[in-house]
């Protein structure tokens, strides 16, 4: 890979990442307007957004299995921010400690399996024949609370071809609950339709067979700077409340994300058709009466700014280039 592309592409993100300095339309390798529009539950199939990206942290199907080359278990999404740098979140990749309430758990240092994390720019992690990145670090936010450090980047081995997948941008010096959004767009690998059973537990899920998907246009429902005032929002797996008061790391969206999502980015739908530009990253849902998803809790990048830049910063040192020659334009 030329690393003149390379230094321009980690520079413009580092650029746009500070809210400074002009920018330029991303151009992807297909156009998403040529999506396939049929009804899904979860969006229109989407063969154009080609940085988000499937994860998986539970195996791959060994030569000759039915499954051959394609994810067992743990399917997260995720969102290409440098050629060799992935955003997604931290639960697809670590286990919980899980408290009393659900904002008391914690992240353990436990791999959520003992297989190690892949990445595809394929269509789908469960169908066809993805081709697979192998990570070379896990970068961790310091801190492990559940509800507030729900992030994670995985550095990749090899960068992945411009030609292949053009990463996107990230936007970490906005205070989302001062200058919200009206509307957002998320771009992820969720079942297509999930219900779950108040009374077991249990989750009923048509896969989809797990494929990119856009969604477009949902509302920004809720987000605050004050502890004391959460977003409250109506939650029927939060017995006996039935409601969950998200918390000032969370911003809340009007339709909910669905498993296979976690990890998945979330854009400002104002500038998503010519420049996306990732504010959050999708981390948990809350369900209806019915049982049925209704609102996505998302995990704010501003509040991750050093985390992110840093993660950046080590994703060019990792591709030979000098890091430290963005700080002025990232500034």
């Amino acid at each position: 890979m030329n690393l003149t592309v390379i230094r321009r592409t980690i520079a413009f993100a580092l650029i746009t990442t500070a809210a400074c300095g002009p920018v330029e339309p991303v151009s992807q390798l297909d156009d998403p307007s040529t999506a396939d529009e049929a009804t899904l539950l979860n969006g229109a199939e989407d063969p154009g957004h080609r940085f988000d990206v499937g994860i998986c942290a539970g195996g791959i199907g060994a030569p000759g299995e039915a499954n051959e080359g394609l994810c067992k278990k743990s399917k997260c999404s995720g969102t290409l921010i440098a050629p060799n740098l992935v955003l997604t979140a931290r639960h697809c990749i670590r286990k919980i400690d899980y408290g009393n309430a659900f904002c008391d758990s914690t992240f353990s240092d436990k791999p959520v399996t003992d297989q190690k994390v892949l990445v595809t720019t394929s269509p789908s992690t469960v169908a066809g024949t993805p081709k697979w990145y192998s990570v070379k670090a896990e970068l961790l936010p310091e801190n492990r609370a559940v509800c507030a450090d729900d992030v994670a980047l995985l550095l990749l081995d090899t960068p992945v071809p411009l030609r292949e997948a053009l990463p996107t941008l990230v936007n970490v010096f906005r205070d989302i609950a001062a200058r919200p959004a009206a509307e957002v767009a998320i771009v992820g690998r969720g079942v297509i339709s999930e219900v779950l059973d108040l009374e077991t537990g249990q989750t009923t899920t048509v896969t989809g067979d797990l494929k990119r998907r856009v969604l477009q246009h949902v509302s920004f429902d809720c987000s605050t700077n004050a502890a004391s005032v959460p977003c409250d929002t109506i939650d029927y797996s939060s017995p006996p409340s039935n409601a969950f008061a998200s918390p000032p790391s969370y911003f809340v969206i009007g339709q909910s994300v669905t498993s296979g999502d976690s990890g998945a980015a979330v854009f400002d739908q104002a500038t998503f058709g010519f420049l996306p530009i990732v504010i959050g990253v999708t981390s948990a849902a809350t369900f209806g009466a019915d049982g049925v998803p209704n609102h996505g809790l998302v995990t704010r990048l501003d509040i991750h700014r050093d985390f992110i830049i840093g993660g950046l910063q080590a994703a060019a040192t990792s591709l030979g280039l000098r890091a430290h020659s963005f700080d002025s334009q990232a500034r």
